[in-house]
């Protein structure tokens, strides 16, 4: 009778993880999002362009852009009376919630206290998505805010916004710089700059500049 032999033993080794890249130039035109039977403008952007840079991957995710300009962009936003910061006009929701309509929960949380000068960054995990971009510029702007959780109730609207920003990325790894130009509903204008940068765990920006005491009152409000 025949006896099959036996083999005995194990495998070992590693799975590479899966790299793919992704480079070149990417272009979108006339980019509308709109909400509810009336179509209520929320974002639109007549024309985005920019670079995707050698080296950028979207496994895992690491996409550096370079030369980004958005012309003509519009964003509108509401903080209804119990804090809750939304796109769409709370007064054009639906009656049926059960209707999804584009939501963004405010979190608060406690301040962090300032940490120790010899105290280490916190390390970003290696899993951690990084976006990077060179520069990006925002040309002919709009944004409408409604604030309804402060008394009384603030309405910012600015038009013609300029924004440049450079070496901006997530997670912030060096400073990075911006500087806004826009006017408000009334035409007064408003010259924003300054810079953010990463000092051990906490994320500092300084801002200088001249703008209406009510409106930054009002964008003061909407983050605390």
């Amino acid at each position: 009778e025949a006896t099959v032999p036996q083999v005995e033993g194990s495998l070992s080794g590693s799975i590479e993880p899966l790299s793919l890249g992704i480079q070149g130039t990417f272009e979108a035109k006339s980019f509308l999002l709109v909400q509810g039977p009336e179509n209520e403008e929320l974002l639109s952007c007549y024309h985005a362009r920019g670079q995707v840079t050698k080296g950028s991957r979207l496994l895992p995710f690491d996409v550096r852009l370079a030369d980004v300009t958005l012309e003509y962009p519009y964003a509108q936003g509401f903080r209804t009376p119990n804090g809750r910061l939304q796109l769409a006009n709370p007064s054009s929701l639906p009656a049926d919630r059960s209707v999804s309509v584009p939501i963004v929960e405010i979190e608060r949380s406690a301040v962090v206290p300032a940490a120790p000068p010899n105290q280490a960054a916190v390390p970003v995990s290696e899993d951690a998505p990084l976006l990077r971009l060179d520069r990006v510029a925002l040309i002919g702007g709009q944004v409408y805010f409604e604030d309804q959780a402060i008394s009384p109730a603030q309405t910012i609207y600015w038009q013609d916004i300029r924004v440049d920003l450079s070496d901006v990325g997530y997670p912030l790894e060096r400073p990075a710089s911006f500087a806004l130009h826009a006017f408000t509903m009334d035409g007064a204008p408003i010259a924003l700059s300054g810079t953010t940068e990463r000092k051990n765990d906490q994320v500092v920006t300084r801002v200088q500049g001249t703008t209406e005491h009510m409106q930054v009152m009002a964008i003061y409000a909407m983050f605390y």
